[in-house]
């Protein structure tokens, strides 16, 4: 009799917890509906134009509205209020730094696109770019990844030596539909289109490219009038073999290599010494004026050193009557327009973040898609081809000490009395000096050591990068970039098609369940199969495979060999914590699935259903058939009740009927959208639990203050999605048109977008994010890998926090992840007590013990 009092606290506890698990369950059955596609739709083009403030009254309301407008199109309409007079000396400084180096390179890259050197792009766009752009240390100008793309791709449609006007007006209306694309890029945040390009494609197709332009100087460099159009490194070599035999100038060549030493040693002393940093800035302008001089007081032109000869002075003429669109190659220009736009972009993006980052602000993407179009779009009626942020001339920019980007506009004014004063000087400029000045630029876009960290830490990554660089360098620029970006999305398919399935089991003493390969400590429990679809898109690309995937592994024992599976488990628990969204592919499986189940005397068991997914099945009637006693929050929850109540198993017969989309190429686009807009979800605990859910799916979770926990919701962090997840800029969609930080009803969140959610109050005002937000709290759990440029935007990401005086912390870093995060060096500069296994340890240890921010 002693032990029946025990017996019924036992079960009046057991009773309490099936209370609390049916009322979970209920909150996940009854979340609210997910955002419509309309809604998701609606803050598109208000992201990237409109800026976040305080709510407005109704008598202001309109002019608050245009006044956002404008500073969003015009930052410095934002900047200027608080621009000081102590700020113009560093800008002017840093201007006429940056002219000396500009004109030079404006000559030598007109040269490389094979246009006059009048047509410059140093005037027009850094001065739309001061009105709209939002760095501060870029210089906008020519490049010359940018000038060799267009002197390999339209000279196969207008030969400009056979028809130079064509061939110049046809540039034009490329520059005009590359600006067209980089300003839609920009409004209707199609930014994922730049990250078609990934950090390692980038970093090979750089190399690749200048070694193609290295070897087009030397034309320039031996003096030779006869060269191979082609850019390949077989065409080239063969083409100047046969020259050398024939027309070089031996003059030529000791001129041009002369001063290209020069600059090289230059270039050198600088990167060793940084308060000369002016000495490689003005080097290539000295390079002109004594190799100038000597041609002229020599007359070495008479004796086979090739010079420029007329230059014309004065502003670009207008060439809006010379764009092309009735012509016969104006799809082709729309084309290359769209390649220009691309890796004009990834060139000026990666430049921008670099420096907001060293000092410690935030580039908006999109913003800066715009400011591109609208400056290109203005160069292209102005004689200018294609211009963007230049890493070389903004290293320059950024060691003159500029405080702002006057200094863009000292440059052009400086270039513009340049082109009005000293034109006629140039006449004897030999061009040797102009392939040296290029030439001398290039090492800067061969980094060997990144490439070797590429394939360190991601031998796929390396794989997209060789093909990028063999591309470009024995075939051309477009086979390079397309090689680049099929290997790149390969992987992305690869991972949708074909992902994992894991098996769960209990990490000793806790209510932690993780895959059993990577804890061996982990315990399965008997009679449960416990797996993780590791996927997070459940679709027509990998749902039969993943069904028949689950049925094989429920019938072999851990051998492989076959048994019966209802002799050994009774119950399947399937985990579909990572499974963000499901098709009626996906749906029509599991039924099939949950079917077969049953007629092997098995019951199926589907644990913390995403918001989109429980909606999906509910509308579906799958809910319905698989019952309340099917549906749990938590694994530990599921198990628990599995064991504790040894749940029956209903047999019915499905008798679903739902059709898979039939449209591949609607179905592929769907799974590329699925990996490139992946949701960034915000936390909170739930009532009595330790358990953390997305705070609207689940409105009764409570926020922690002082902590910002967010759960990325993508399987791969990737080139495709690491960009992207920094820069959305996201409004909710209710009736009143609010900022919040704890209901974001798009999905399409990303890691810029952290750090814009981190500096706003839950008014969607700008505040300071160290007086609310400390510690940032990162879950990772659906994450299963990542590549070099998703721990490049987690590097950013964690320097951006640490300028903020704030702790980036990390949690349940899967078996991949964990591994190249160690390689790249990154869990270092976290630290060991930024690492945890779940949401709920790593908020007790911050309450704790009130971590402190490491400022690295």
């Amino acid at each position: 009799m002693g032990s029946l009092p025990n017996t019924a606290a036992e079960a009046k506890q057991l009773d309490l917890e099936d209370s609390s698990r049916t009322e979970r369950v209920q909150w996940l059955i009854n979340s609210p509906e997910p955002p419509s596609l309309w809604q998701e739709l609606v803050g598109t083009v208000k992201g990237s134009l409109l800026t976040p403030g305080k709510k407005n009254s109704s008598s202001n309301a309109r002019g608050k509205h245009a006044m956002s407008f404008l500073r969003g199109l015009f930052p410095i309409l934002s900047w200027g209020r608080n621009y000081k007079a102590s700020f113009f000396k560093h800008d002017l400084m840093a201007g006429l730094t940056l002219a000396s180096l500009s004109i030079p390179q404006s000559i030598g890259y007109a040269n490389l696109a094979k246009l006059d050197p009048q047509y410059d792009t140093s005037v027009v766009p850094p001065l739309i770019y001061a009105l709209m752009g939002s760095s501060r240390e870029i210089a906008i100008g020519p490049v010359a990844v940018v000038s060799m793309l267009l002197s390999s791709m339209i000279p196969g449609l207008v030969d400009p030596a056979i028809d130079p006007i064509g061939y110049t007006s046809l540039v034009f209306t490329v520059t005009f539909f590359a600006g067209t694309f980089q300003a839609i890029f920009g409004l209707f945040r199609l930014g994922f289109l730049v990250d078609f390009l990934s950090h390692a494609a980038v970093v090979g197709f750089m190399a690749g490219a200048a070694i193609v332009i290295g070897l087009q100087q030397l034309k320039g460099l031996f003096g030779l009038s006869h060269f191979t159009t082609k850019t390949d490194v077989v065409s080239v070599l063969t083409s100047v073999s046969k020259s050398v035999k024939h027309e070089w100038y031996p003059l030529n060549f000791v001129l041009g290599l002369s001063f290209l030493v020069f600059l090289l040693v230059a270039r050198f002393i600088g990167k060793r010494n940084k308060r000369l940093f002016w000495f490689p800035a003005i080097a290539p302008l000295l390079s002109v004026i004594l190799s100038t001089l000597i041609v002229y007081l020599t007359r070495a032109d008479n004796h086979g050193v090739k010079i420029v000869k007329h230059l014309k002075g004065g502003l670009n003429p207008s060439s809006v009557h010379r764009l092309q669109f009735n012509g016969t190659h104006v799809a082709e220009a729309a084309k290359i327009g769209l390649i220009s736009a691309i890796v004009a972009l990834t060139e000026a993006i990666a430049v921008g973040r670099s420096f907001a980052s060293i000092n410690g602000y935030h580039l908006d993407g999109n913003k800066e898609m715009l400011a591109m179009g609208f400056m290109n779009l203005a160069g292209s009626l102005t004689s200018c081809y294609v211009a963007t942020g230049s890493f070389s001339r903004t290293a320059v920019n950024f060691s003159a000490g500029c405080k702002t980007v006057v200094s863009n506009i000292v440059m052009a004014i400086t270039v513009i009395l340049a082109l009005e004063l000293f034109t006629r000087l140039l006449y004897y400029t030999p061009v040797a000096i102009l392939a040296s000045i290029i030439m001398s630029a290039l090492p800067g876009l061969i980094d060997i050591n990144e490439a070797y960290r590429i394939w360190k830490v991601d031998k796929l990554d390396f794989l997209a990068c060789l093909g990028a660089f063999i591309g470009v360098l024995f075939k051309s620029v477009e086979i390079g970039l397309l090689v680049a970006v099929a290997i790149s999305f390969a992987k992305v398919l690869l991972n949708s098609i074909r992902p994992a399935v894991e098996q769960l089991g209990r990490l000793p003493r806790t209510d932690i369940f993780c895959e059993v390969d990577q804890y061996p400590m982990a315990v399965k429990t008997p009679g449960l199969f416990t797996l993780r679809i590791n996927s997070s898109l459940l679709c027509f690309a990998n749902a039969n495979f993943l069904r028949e995937r689950i049925l094989k592994l429920l019938t072999q024992d851990e051998n492989g060999t076959e048994e019966t599976a209802k002799d050994t488990v009774q119950i399947l628990i399937l985990d579909m914590t990572n499974v963000l969204n499901i098709d009626t592919s996906g749906i029509l499986a599991l039924e099939e699935l949950h079917t077969e189940l049953v007629s092997l005397g098995m019951k199926l068991v589907m644990v913390n259903l995403r918001w989109q997914v429980i909606h999906k099945l509910k509308l579906s009637k799958l809910v319905e058939k698989i019952g309340a006693d099917g549906i749990f929050l938590t694994v530990a929850e599921a198990v628990d009740a599995c064991l504790a109540s040894k749940l029956a198993i209903n047999n019915f017969q499905a008798k679903s009927q739902l059709v898979a989309p039939s449209l591949v190429a609607i179905s592929f686009a769907k799974v590329l959208l699925n990996s490139i807009r992946p949701a960034v979800e915000q936390l909170g605990r739930l009532p009595r639990t330790d358990i953390f859910c997305e705070v609207d799916q689940y409105p009764m979770a409570v926020k922690t203050p002082g902590l910002f926990t967010l759960r990325i919701n993508s399987s791969l962090l990737c080139f495709a999605n690491a960009n992207f997840l920094r820069e959305r800029y996201v409004y909710s969609c209710d009736s009143q048109e609010k900022q919040t930080i704890g209901s974001i009803p798009l999905r399409n969140i990303t890691l810029h977008l952290i750090l814009k959610l981190l500096t706003q109050d839950e008014n969607g005002t700008e505040e300071t994010a160290k007086d609310t937000v400390q510690i940032l709290i990162l879950d990772m759990t659906n994450v299963l890998n990542i590549d070099t440029s998703g721990i490049l935007a987690l590097e950013e990401l964690h320097t951006e926090l640490v300028s903020l005086g704030m702790k980036l912390v990390m949690v349940n870093l899967r078996w991949q992840v964990i591994h190249k995060l160690k390689l790249s060096k990154l869990v270092e500069k976290i630290g060991a007590d930024g690492i945890f296994l779940t949401v709920a340890e790593a908020v007790d240890a911050c309450l704790a013990s009130k971590l402190a921010i490491n400022n690295l």
